[in-house]
């Protein structure tokens, strides 16, 4: 992601909606923001609803495992982080923009919320977006 200046503004601009999700697991916790891209206003379109839809990748997904399974050999990958390598175009960056608090941290490791609010943009591509 990258600061959002007001000078980077395209023609629409689109705040996305997020929350702070918690996840305990063996008395650890991790934060996590989660991003709403189907939340929408009153006769507005969310996120979801504008960009285009590429095909269902189900029936390939099905017809590539019965072509794997007539061969002797095969190779696999782990592609869990392929996602992170799709750019977003500069015109669509300014659809995926949130705001956040600015974060300080001071000499005894504590970190304090500031009223200054700052604003991102994304610069690739978000899981779960259509």
């Amino acid at each position: 992601m990258e600061i959002a200046s007001a000078e980077d503004l395209t023609f629409t601009v689109l705040y996305l909606p997020h929350q702070a999700v918690k996840n305990e697991k063996q008395r650890k916790t991790k934060w996590r923001i989660v991003f709403d891209t189907s939340s929408h206003e009153t006769n507005a379109p969310s996120l979801n609803e504008i960009l285009e839809m590429g095909p269902k990748r189900l029936p390939e997904i099905f017809a590539t495992h019965l072509l794997f399974n007539l061969h002797f050999a095969a190779i696999i990958s782990n592609i869990t982080q392929a996602f992170l390598q799709l750019s977003l175009g500069m015109k669509d960056r300014d659809l995926t923009r949130f705001s956040l608090h600015r974060l300080t941290q001071d000499n005894e490791v504590h970190y304090r919320l500031t009223a200054e609010i700052m604003k991102y943009r994304f610069t690739r591509l978000l899981i779960g977006i259509t």
